[in-house]
Parts: C-alpha cells; sequence; structure tokens
C-alpha cells in the first residue's frame, strides 16, 4: 500500500480552499481512505494555510490524514477533527525508531477548533508513524525548526521558596513544574532560598550568561527579591534585562495572577509554566523607593495607613496579596490610590471591591496616575503616640513608634519622608502573550 498514494508532499503548496464553518478556525475534514486525489480534496479544504507537510501517517495507532503548515498547526483526524498548534500547544517532541511522540498540553475540550477555549489544560502524548523513514525524518526536522523559531528559552535558573504560602513550593516543582519542562526539553538548576533575602543574594552572584531565564516558585516576595538583586548588581543594566517567570506557590500570587487574567486565563502552576516555557515576554516598570542613600525597588505596589496595617499586623487576611491589581504592566506612571475618611460600612463595602478594581469609583478613593511622589507619614488620627507601617510588595520598609513587632528596629527604612519614581519597562517577565 506504500505506493505514489502515499507519497510525501516535501514542498510547500498553497491549498485553493479550505472550508471554514466561521473565523474561529472551526474546519471540517473527512477521512479518505479511498486514495491520494480524494485525500487531496479533503485537505485542499485548508484555504490560506500554505503546508509543508501533507500525507498520511498513523496516530496513535491509526491511519489518518494530517498537515503540518508553515504556520506551526497540525490537523488530523481520528474520532474527532484534532489541531494542535507548535507554539500554544507543543511542548516538545521525542522520536524513537519509526515513530515520534509529541508532547502537548491541550484543553481538556479540544475540539475541531485550532483556537480552543481558554481554560485548565492536560497533559496528552500524540504517537506519530510516518509510512517512511524520509517522512520521519522531514517530520523532525520541520518541527524542531518550527519550536527553534519560537526563541522558547533551553535554560533556567529556578529559585524554590519552600516556605511561602502553604509550604508546598517544592512539591509544586517536583511534580507540576519539573515534569512539563523535561516534555519541553529545558535544562534547569534549582536552588531552595534558606533564609529572608536569600532569593536576593542568589540574583546578585548569578553568572546570568549561562541562563536564558529566572523562574521563582514562590508568591511575590521571591520575585521582589530578584528584581531588588539584579538592580544591585554591578552589571545592573545587563542584568535586569533578564527575564523572570513566576509560578504561584505563595500567599500573595497577585503578579502571576494579573498576567493570566490579562488574557483570561485561570492562575494555575500549569498555565504559568507555560507562560515560561513558551517564552513570550512584557516589559514591566520598577518603582525606585529612595530614603536617603537607602534604595528599595518595587514592582507590586507600596501601601501606608489601613491597607499596609491589614497586610502586616493581620495575618488571616494575607489572601488581600494574591487580589488582582488593575494596572498596567508598563505604562510608565504609578496608581497613585488615596482612600479618605469615610464611614465603617462604607470602609468594608469598599474593601470587598478590592478583588475586581471596582473601589477606585468609590467617591471616598482618590485615583491619580503620577510619575513620582513624596510620601511623608504621620501619626495615627485619633492616637498620636502611635505612627504607622510602610509596606512595599509585602514587606515592611519601616514601621512607627507603637506598631506591630516596632521594638525589633531591622526595617530597610526610617519612618521618615521617602520619595517614589518610576522606570518605564526596567524589567522583563515571561509572559502567556
Amino acid at each position: 500500500m506504500a505506493s505514489s498514494k502515499q507519497k510525501l508532499l516535501s514542498h510547500s503548496f498553497s491549498p485553493s480552499r479550505f472550508q471554514l464553518l466561521t473565523e474561529t478556525c472551526s474546519v471540517v475534514i473527512t477521512i479518505c481512505t479511498v486514495c491520494k486525489t480524494s485525500l487531496r480534496q479533503r485537505m485542499d479544504e485548508h484555504e490560506g494555510e500554505t503546508l509543508t507537510i501533507f500525507e498520511r501517517v498513523k496516530v496513535n495507532g491509526t491511519l489518518t490524514p494530517i498537515t503540518f503548515s508553515v504556520h506551526g498547526r497540525i490537523r488530523w483526524a481520528d474520532k474527532r477533527q484534532r489541531c494542535l498548534t507548535v507554539e500554544k500547544d507543543v511542548l516538545g517532541f521525542v522520536a524513537d525508531g519509526s515513530t515520534f511522540t509529541i508532547k502537548a498540553m491541550v484543553e481538556k475540550d479540544n475540539g475541531i477548533s485550532c483556537v480552543g477555549n481558554r481554560g485548565n489544560r492536560v497533559r496528552k502524548d500524540f504517537v506519530i508513524e510516518p509510512l517512511s523513514q524520509e517522512s520521519h525524518q522531514l517530520w523532525c526536522r520541520k518541527l524542531q525548526e518550527c519550536i527553534d523559531s519560537l526563541d522558547r528559552p533551553k535554560r533556567l535558573f529556578i529559585i524554590v521558596n519552600p516556605f511561602g504560602g502553604k509550604k508546598f513550593a517544592s512539591w509544586i516543582f517536583q511534580y507540576e513544574v519539573k515534569p512539563l519542562l523535561e516534555a519541553a526539553n529545558v535544562q534547569y538548576t534549582v536552588q531552595e532560598t534558606k533564609y529572608q533575602l536569600h532569593a536576593k543574594e542568589i540574583a546578585q552572584t548569578l553568572d546570568i550568561s549561562k541562563y536564558d531565564g529566572i523562574v521563582c516558585i514562590s508568591g511575590d516576595g521571591v520575585l521582589v527579591e530578584v528584581v531588588n538583586g539584579l538592580l544591585q548588581r554591578d552589571d545592573w543594566d545587563a542584568a535586569i534585562k533578564m527575564p523572570i517567570g513566576i509560578i504561584p506557590a505563595g500567599t500573595g500570587n497577585g503578579m502571576i495572577k494579573s498576567l493570566l487574567d490579562f488574557v483570561d486565563d485561570p492562575c494555575s502552576v500549569s498555565n504559568a509554566t507555560l507562560s515560561v516555557i513558551r517564552g513570550h515576554k512584557c516589559s514591566l516598570d520598577v518603582i525606585t523607593i529612595l530614603q536617603g542613600e537607602t534604595k528599595f525597588f518595587s514592582v507590586l505596589m507600596l501601601a501606608w495607613g489601613l491597607i499596609a496595617d491589614i497586610d502586616i499586623e493581620s495575618e488571616k487576611y494575607r489572601w488581600m496579596g494574591s487580589a488582582r491589581l488593575d494596572f498596567y504592566f508598563s505604562d510608565g506612571y504609578l496608581d497613585l490610590i488615596i482612600i479618605k475618611n469615610c464611614p465603617r460600612a462604607s470602609l468594608l463595602a469598599l474593601m470587598s471591591k478590592l478583588s475586581d478594581g471596582s473601589y477606585v469609583k468609590s467617591p471616598y478613593v482618590l485615583y491619580l496616575k503620577v510619575k513620582a511622589f513624596i510620601l511623608e507619614p504621620g501619626q495615627r488620627f485619633k492616637c498620636p503616640t502611635k505612627g504607622g507601617i510602610i509596606d512595599s510588595d509585602g514587606e515592611v520598609l519601616a514601621r512607627g513608634e507603637g506598631t506591630y513587632n516596632c521594638e525589633q528596629k531591622k526595617d530597610l527604612m526610617a519612618y521618615d519622608r521617602i520619595q517614589m519614581t518610576v522606570d518605564q519597562g526596567l524589567a522583563t517577565l515571561f509572559s502567556p502573550r
């Protein structure tokens, strides 16, 4: 049966017609087992796609027509129509004898659409057996060329914070992140943090020439430490260009949740890991907080007053650290939000709206976009002997007299005037798109 009817069309061609149900790329392909002419009639329905491979192969043991387009779409049919996009769905592949296995992450309800419904994905392997050695070699070459063209990271340095959140970061790496990285043929070096600011020390001394990115398996705290470490190196201007990935494993996962929310993806370990593997990047503004000669670099927020008090003093409210922040990642502005004096009932209603950003519409909230500002912290309104807390990205910068743990005196700054400025797009993150 391995006759000219199954000959590989290894040259590129543009089929004249491709039957589309809608512009969502939903397609109808009828399996043809009669002859190459009928097969071509069915597969020629790919209007607008230039195919580099067009033939019949076995997929998971079933003989079926299959195509591979120059845009990295693989289409075939088994019990239903299938479509894998290399950029979005394919982690990698492994050749083994006469077969090769495509390792993919697909939507749970993956049907005939190439776009798919956004949601949680599952790992799935597709074993493909071409009908000739020539075809096998071409498939492997074209797949590798397509993956290489995507500029994905090949070597990562991974920082795991085993103490953050529910202390599951090591487990998350071992059983959720590691299998995906290995399926994508990504090499990695792993180091666990041992104490507070350890991640900052790691970033300050890391040989960045050996890696294509740094990945933080933690909450927002380790991300902030890494940014501060990179910016305090002698080669900071080159180091800060290193892409940083975030895998949610902490109490506050605001940054990665905001990134995934922006493309309507659920905040999950698999989606966050895919964001790293795919290699897409976005710029991130960095805020410099200055007091005399002391500097701290922030990427999320600075809070003083009620929000800071809740964040630091009451552990039962730490869930607020993962609330979605409505901000632009690189617009070059600080979002200055001032909560005015208001009745307790109105305050509670306002706090309940933190998760969706609608609190900025409250008449008790003043919202401004600024390039810089100076904070001169004072004493509490009804308790002039007691100061407040200045909190940046969930960590204490300064504490006034009479506040929680004020006797420690280990804070980075004094409870006094501080200045904030923003550097647009200074840092780089791995992002979903």
